[in-house]
């Protein structure tokens, strides 16, 4: 994702600093006090909901990637020794339905990955007896099998995870617009009517309101990233601090 979401995100939390840090100030106005609490409620709403979103996606990957490591290294070992079987006995057509890159197991899309699994799991059952003689006895055929059922279930699951990202994404998305709602049609107009009496405070206020478009980084391997990009633009195309 590009960094948009995250500039976004750490624009609200500098804002919610400078309006914690001079509560003295905005608490003149007996009415600005609600507007501030339920901006800082919403925050943490998005905060928890993108936390919860990138979490459970994590999770889900991480059980889908250790079910197919396993499965892919017990798939190789099988068709490993079909591949020498069939060899040995000329039987081009079993050469055949095993002829593949290892590699394929571990990078090849979910669909392709159980197609691949699943003439290697045919050709074993069919040549069971045989592969006795190769090293693979039916237990690990047996186990081959339950792991592939595994490792459908785990497919699945991203699947799913990715559905229900999709629903946290637009809950994600509202309540940004709600954010951004009570950031331009109250507490900036605060602001303004502090500005006159508090000048240094309005400076930091409206410093703290602006984007900064930092440059996009990746996220480190096991991290979750604060927020997805919701993208805002006006009608020129160019991006709004205050969408």
């Amino acid at each position: 994702m590009n960094n948009y979401g995250i500039n976004k995100q750490k624009m609200y939390v500098t804002v919610r600093s400078v309006l914690a840090s001079n509560q003295a100030v905005w608490s003149t106005i007996p009415a600005c006090e609600p507007i501030y609490d339920l901006f800082c409620a919403k925050m943490e709403q998005l905060q928890q909901l993108a936390f919860d979103q990138e979490a459970a996606m994590l999770g889900v990957k991480k059980v889908k990637d250790k079910e197919r490591r396993l499965t892919a290294k017990r798939a190789r070992k099988i068709a490993n020794a079909l591949r020498i079987y069939a060899g040995a006995t000329g039987n081009t057509a079993l050469l055949e339905q095993v002829s593949f890159r290892d590699s394929d197991l571990d990078y090849s899309s979910s669909t392709s990955t159980l197609q691949l699994m699943g003439q290697v799991s045919e050709a074993a059952v069919a040549h069971a007896a045989t592969l006795a003689g190769y090293g693979i006895s039916q237990q690990q055929i047996d186990e081959f099998e339950q792991m592939r059922e595994h490792l459908v279930a785990a497919f699945a699951s991203t699947r799913s995870a990715i559905v229900d990202r999709g629903k946290n994404t637009e809950l994600i998305t509202e309540l940004i617009r709600e954010i951004n709602g009570i950031l331009r049609n109250s507490l900036d107009k605060f602001v303004e009517i502090l500005k006159e009496d508090h000048p240094e405070f309005a400076i930091a206020y409206r410093k703290a309101r602006e984007i900064v478009d930092l440059p996009g980084k990746k996220n480190k391997k096991g991290t979750l990233p604060p927020l997805l990009d919701v993208p805002n633009t006006d009608r020129s195309g160019k991006e709004e601090a205050d969408a």
